[in-house]
């Protein structure tokens, strides 16, 4: 056969699969799409015709991507949802925590299906630089949702454990401090929130909440000790230690 038939016979074979298989036409034509804004409309039309897709994880992988590109993160919320309940343990659970604490969520319903994946992930634990990261996003995300439920014990717990993972997460002793605020230990919680109104980087808090933090932090150091004495000093130990 030459290589004019064997390319028409290529050709006939590929368009009967599309024509057996009308779905793999429209993954096709989705995946293949370029523009978010038509991207968007393709796949919307492809969980319409299919929304019980064998595709659904490279689906919704899509479908998180495009609405991204877009800024429509508020729409990624039952997409991640989806995901975690089909893989709690895995990306799916991964990409629900993180959305969940990113986006502040505290919905009572959102918040059971973080934590049944939070500790689906902490469960499977074992060596390795990627299961490090996910088990300080478990203990993160279980640190939120027990902040969020005033469940300060818990929080305590959960975010002194994502701190011995990450010691350069900001927000994380942000939240830890409010934790030992709520619990009116006022000496922890003012090493924690002094050390997170120092600290910058990716996971530090907004520059915003600093600005606020340093005059609140003086107040209270004071209300605490009765002077300023050793208000610096707590500064600078804030900066060089983890935990007081």
């Amino acid at each position: 056969m030459g290589k004019c038939g064997l390319f028409i016979l290529v050709l006939i074979l590929q368009t009967g699969l599309t024509a057996q298989d009308p779905e793999a036409e429209m993954a096709r034509k989705a995946m293949a799409e370029r523009n978010a804004h038509q991207r968007l409309v393709l796949l919307h039309e492809w969980i319409k015709a299919y929304p019980q897709s064998s595709r659904r994880r490279e689906r919704n992988s899509l479908l998180l991507r495009t609405q991204k590109e877009l800024g429509r993160t508020g729409e990624m919320l039952p997409t991640v949802r989806q995901m975690a309940q089909e893989d709690p343990g895995g990306s799916g659970g991964v990409l629900l925590c993180v959305y969940t604490v990113n986006s502040r969520i505290n919905t009572p319903a959102v918040l059971d299906e973080a934590e049944r994946s939070a500790k689906a992930i902490e469960g499977q634990g074992k060596p390795g630089n990627m299961d490090v990261r996910n088990q300080e996003i478990a203990h993160r995300t279980l640190g939120w949702i027990a902040l969020m439920r005033s469940d300060y014990d818990g929080a305590e717990r959960e975010f002194t454990s994502a701190l011995r993972q990450n010691s350069k997460d900001g927000e994380v002793s942000y939240w830890l401090g409010s934790s030992y605020l709520a619990q009116n230990q006022k000496d922890k919680a003012l090493f924690h929130l002094m050390r997170a109104s120092q600290m910058n980087g990716p996971d530090a808090v907004p520059s915003s909440v600093k600005r606020n933090l340093r005059p609140f932090l003086d107040k209270l150091y004071r209300e605490v000790h009765g002077n300023a004495a050793g208000l610096e000093t707590l500064r600078r130990t804030s900066q060089n230690k983890v935990f007081p």
